[in-house]
């Protein structure tokens, strides 16, 4: 007979049995995409430190529509899942504002949550319709961002309502007065006074790289296109590398450039850690984009892409036109530049005419490989999912016979996975390196991976014959 069976239950009756079940990554360390860094100029949220943000609409509601935040939306808008994100600044104040009662004594003070120049203002007045709730409502300028409810009436302390309402506000916190008590005064756009924005610096860019260094995320993106924040960025790429960090780092470039001056501005960066956007185009609204907004962009595109496949002729998202027309020679000279650049295709798709990276002198130890993004981008996630496979083990196995081999299965393990998600060859190998056999308390082991570009250039020969009828 057949029939079905539950996972270890053991039949008396013979015949054949069955059950289904998911395939599992047992444990493997998936890859890492779609994960980003950036430093802005922003007129709300907090200064100075890192803020860890997976959707636009909690980056919009903690740091408003403002400065360059529209580089961090344009990174969701690619689909990043997680933004760690640094407002720049440093000082900077709060606004402020007092509400009386209808005594006229001073009862809450009211601040902004962060230091800001915006024009915060608020109106507190009965709710249409109901006598027992009074309503603060919170508006930037003249657009109303927020409205509290709270309970009012003679017999309660609206003052007290009103501090325990704004516990939830996203813009202002509210302090009750010592001893302070009564029915709030009402009063219209009343305005907070006395904030302003915190002074940016090039400095302030060292410190927010520094504070990315703890976080683990695959591409760094720049709010601007200066040439010494670009040099900050290049000084720290090169430290963290050289402790072996991972992850890109993508630059845009200011309008009005220069072919010749973008070929040179990129290949001066010379590493695969480094794509150096220089391109610009129209949307489809007509606008220019350009600069360090056309570079979140190109940089969105890129980090969201699983590196089983190029960003060679990926469209740009709401692109209508380039906004140069270059040569078939200014691009192959773009390439061996290392300058990314973007044109269209015959149906007028705006997409990346390449997928190179700045890395156009290779050192001694590296292949042609490592001056593509995708192939690049392959070899970044094979060192991150096995050491991230690898390391729960530290500290846990013995180093014997036994230990090394379970390294070695871990490992083959994520390259199985790999070769199964199409981005290297079943050729891999993962073996303990026999000159050096492991001893006390180390072991060293050979990696040998092929990994699969992308088909990015397909050769046609046609052979015709004349036959005379």
């Amino acid at each position: 007979m057949s029939g079905l069976f539950l996972k270890g239950e053991k039949k008396e009756r013979a015949g054949v049995y069955r059950r289904h079940e998911q395939i599992t990554n047992n444990g493997v360390a998936s890859a890492m995409n779609g994960v980003f860094c950036i430093p802005v100029h922003a007129d709300f949220g907090p200064v100075g430190e890192i803020q860890k943000i997976t959707s636009k609409s909690d980056l919009l509601s903690l740091y408003m529509e403002s400065g360059t935040i529209d580089a961090a939306v344009k990174l969701f808008d690619a689909g990043a899942n997680t933004v760690y994100l640094y407002r720049l600044g440093t000082g900077g104040k709060e606004g402020s504002l007092s509400l009386q009662t209808t005594t006229a004594t001073n009862a809450v003070t009211l601040k902004t949550k962060y230091p800001t120049a915006l024009k915060f203002s608020v109106t507190v007045k009965q709710k249409l319709g109901d006598e027992t709730t009074k309503e603060c409502s919170v508006y930037n300028g003249a657009t109303l961002v927020e409205k509290v409810s709270f309970i009012a009436g003679a017999d309660v302390n609206e003052a007290a309502n009103l501090v325990e309402a704004m516990k939830d506000s996203k813009y202002l916190s509210a302090e009750l007065v010592s001893g302070a008590s009564g029915i709030m005064q009402t009063v219209a756009q009343q305005a907070l006074a006395g904030g302003s924005a915190p002074a940016v610096t090039t400095e302030d860019y060292s410190n927010a790289f520094n504070a990315f260094e703890t976080y683990a995320w695959n591409v760094l993106v720049l709010d601007t296109v200066e040439e010494d924040v670009k040099a900050l960025a290049k000084t720290y790429m090169e430290r963290i590398h050289s402790n072996g960090a991972l992850g890109v780092c993508v630059l845009g470039e200011a309008a009005g450039k220069s072919l010749a001056t973008r070929k040179t501005n990129a290949k001066s960066y010379n590493a695969p850690y480094f794509i150096y956007c220089g391109s610009g185009y129209y949307n489809t609204a007509g606008d220019r984009v350009e600069g360090y907004l056309a570079a979140a962009v190109q940089a969105g595109v890129i980090g969201c892409k699983d590196s089983s496949t190029s960003i060679v002729h990926t469209e740009i998202p709401d692109a209508e036109s380039c906004i140069e027309q270059l040569t078939n020679e200014q691009y192959v000279d773009a390439i061996k530049s290392g300058l990314l650049l973007l044109s269209e295709g015959q149906e007028g798709q705006v997409w990346f005419d390449s997928g190179v990276n700045t890395y156009t002198v290779l050192d001694e130890d590296d292949d042609e490989g490592w001056k593509k993004i995708k192939r690049t981008a392959v070899r970044y996630e094979a060192f991150d999912r096995i050491n991230r496979t690898l390391e729960p083990l530290i500290g846990k196995i013995s180093n014997n016979a036994a230990g090394v081999d379970n390294v070695i299965q871990e490992a083959k393990k994520v390259l199985a996975e790999m070769n199964r998600e199409g981005k290297i060859l079943d050729t891999y190998e993962f073996y303990e390196d026999t000159e050096n056999p492991h001893a006390a308390d180390y072991a060293y082991f050979i990696i040998r991976i092929d990994d699969v570009d992308s088909m990015e250039k397909i050769y046609l020969t046609y052979q015709f014959q004349y036959i005379a009828q």
